[in-house]
């Protein structure tokens, strides 16, 4: 079993080093005739393509930001215990799998998307060697560190595939590698680096579909979307917004000699071509997950899923203490990733329509899940995290270098001055790009438009104020505080019945030096177990306080448990409380029997 999730979790991981770390291709001089796209096509687009190596620009972007990142990530989370809640729900989610007492692939839960755990996953088989892996959830910041590269390679490739000027292309990768989002959400271990590694590859891809209309291009877009269906459940729109590109310009840029209806079908099959990974990730997804859970979309429909949370934590739910509508409070974060993208947006319109340049709608692929993440937090299905709009920020600066890279076939749209000067055209690539970085830090640093940054990252250099600033830099030490306790209690396996969806409850388990005297919610028999705890002989349930944070399986089971006394058939009595600064209070409940 152990080798069997090992191989998937290695299948995972080389999939997302293979997209960003593919063979290079270079360009034979031979001519051929293939039927592409329109004249958009630069010279050359239509020569055969032969494997090669890939040039070491692309290795030591990779490199340096993994390192970046990487150091980054040993800061927050080996030195200050700055850990994300989601990115240890990820490992966690990995750790079940592999580590719990009963391991099995189906462990890794189908509330959220598998693809980050997965990927985690021989990282976690490895927390022998380096507890800190599953200890401090670190298995999570390797994994992001090296989706953010892969994503700042596939950027910055695309902006060698448009011919964007070396200078150009080297200031806005600079921008988009090392804003302080990009930085932040590559170290701290949360889906957001897998999420844009693929966002921004198919985008890539489907640039180069605009261009030359190659086979190759559309097959890695969709294979790209699939995976970022796998990682995050907005991909789902770029997907959409995919489909409608390669329907429009499948239908348009090619030849106008062949009929109407035919250039229509050869548009839908191109879109089918596109569409099928993603279906098939789709489906397969919710059909197995309706197999397993008898729930097709868990995300929805299960206690755990986003609606359940939201429905618990209202204010949270809300504008986040500003007092503004909701889609003020969106469009005031989008527009702290770009200060300038108001204006950029007119002239993107404008050059767009002037030039007729159809690259331009390949960018749908990253505005569609902004627009959906908009829509989706106005309408009260999401919260109102600053992360949601990470999307933006390749989106805007892409815009720019295709503004600054026209084609050879089309009329120059940048002024004589700037296309003869490689100096202004780096220096505006700059003025446009460096605002993002002063947005992003003012954002992240404000409760109300960064709320899941500035806890966390306030008091790394101040000490903490706010409840939630204390609260963050605690959770690590209270979480092993509690584990601690608990292993103290020599009890044998499967004693100690826990949900570990609410709030410290799984970074308990890891930190455990007995972590298999848990029955976890993962664990096949714990519905079982929690709903008659006498019948499979265990003696405690660990349940948080019920004003606090999270929703317990086993308080839903046995309304008042948290209490002790008679609660229904059960006759319990409260042995251990733990309160503490970083978690909500837990109370180690003993059952004493089955009889009213």
């Amino acid at each position: 079993m152990a080798l069997l999730v090992g191989l998937v979790g290695v299948a995972v991981a080389l999939i997302v080093v293979g997209n960003v770390a593919e063979p290079r291709i270079r360009r034979n001089r031979r001519p051929t005739n293939v039927d592409n796209l329109g004249p958009l096509a630069p010279s050359g687009a239509g020569e055969p393509l032969s494997p090669g190596v890939r040039l070491s620009g692309s290795a030591v972007w990779f490199l340096v930001c993994t390192a970046v990142y990487l150091a980054v990530a040993c800061y927050l989370v080996l030195d200050r215990g700055s850990i994300a809640v989601d990115a240890e729900s990820r490992v966690a989610q990995a750790w079940y799998v592999v580590a719990s007492r009963d391991p099995h692939l189906a462990a890794i839960g189908f509330v959220w998307n598998p693809l980050p755990s997965l990927a985690a996953i021989p990282l976690v088989m490895a927390r022998e060697l380096w507890p800190a892996l599953t200890q401090r959830a670190f298995a999570g910041s390797i994994v992001s560190s090296l989706s953010m590269a892969g994503a700042v390679v596939q950027f910055r490739a695309a902006l060698r595939e448009m011919s964007a000027r070396r200078g150009v292309a080297v200031a806005l990768t600079i921008c988009f590698a090392f804003n302080p989002m990009t930085v932040y959400y590559g170290a701290n271990g949360m889906s957001e680096a897998m999420y844009l590694l693929f966002l921004v590859g198919a985008t890539r891809y489907l640039l180069s579909w605009t261009v030359a209309g190659k086979l190759r291009d559309l097959v890695l877009t969709a294979a790209n979307l699939a995976l970022g269906y796998m990682t995050r459940y907005e991909t789902l729109a770029g997907a959409a917004a995919a489909i409608a590109v390669v329907l429009i310009v499948g239908t348009s840029a090619r030849s106008r000699t062949r009929p109407r209806s035919e250039r229509r079908t050869a548009a839908v099959g191109d879109a089918l071509v596109l569409a099928f990974p993603v279906v098939v990730a789709f489906v397969g997804w919710a059909l197995t997950s309706w197999l397993i859970t008898g729930q097709p979309f868990q995300q929805f429909t299960s206690q755990y899923g986003n609606s359940s949370q939201i429905s618990s934590a209202v204010g949270l739910a809300s504008a986040n203490g500003t007092g503004w509508p909701k889609i003020v409070l969106a469009l005031v974060q989008i527009w702290s990733y770009a200060p300038l993208l108001p204006v950029l947006g007119i002239v993107v319109i404008v050059a767009a329509v002037r030039r007729r340049d159809r690259r331009f709608l390949a960018l749908g692929v990253l505005l569609a899940p902004l627009a959906f993440s908009a829509s989706a937090y106005t309408g009260g299905f999401i919260f109102g995290w600053l992360r949601f709009y990470l999307p933006v920020l390749p989106l805007f600066l892409l815009a720019v270098a295709l503004l600054l890279s026209p084609l050879p076939s089309m009329r120059p749209a940048s002024p004589p001055w700037l296309r003869r000067s490689a100096f202004a055209a780096v220096a505006v690539s700059l003025l446009v790009g460096l605002p993002g970085v002063a947005g992003s830090t003012l954002a992240m640093s404000n409760a109300h438009l960064g709320p899941g940054e500035e806890p966390q990252l306030a008091w790394l250099f101040r000490p903490a104020r706010s409840p939630a600033e204390k609260q963050e830099q605690t959770w690590l030490a209270s979480a092993v505080s509690i584990s601690r306790q608990i292993d103290s209690l020599g009890l044998p396996n499967g004693s100690v019945a826990v949900d570990t969806a609410t709030w410290c409850a799984s970074l308990i388990v890891m930190n455990s030096s007995r972590p298999h005297q848990f029955v976890i919610t993962s664990d096949r028999d714990f519905q079982e177990v929690t709903a008659d705890p006498v019948a499979f002989s265990v003696p405690y349930v660990l349940v948080p306080d019920g004003s606090g944070e999270g929703v317990s399986n086993i308080e839903v089971a046995h309304p008042g448990i948290f209490a002790g006394g008679q609660v229904g058939d059960l006759l319990t009595s409260v042995t251990h409380q733990y309160q503490t600064a970083g978690c909500i209070t837990f109370r180690l409940i003993r059952i004493l029997s089955d009889q009213p």
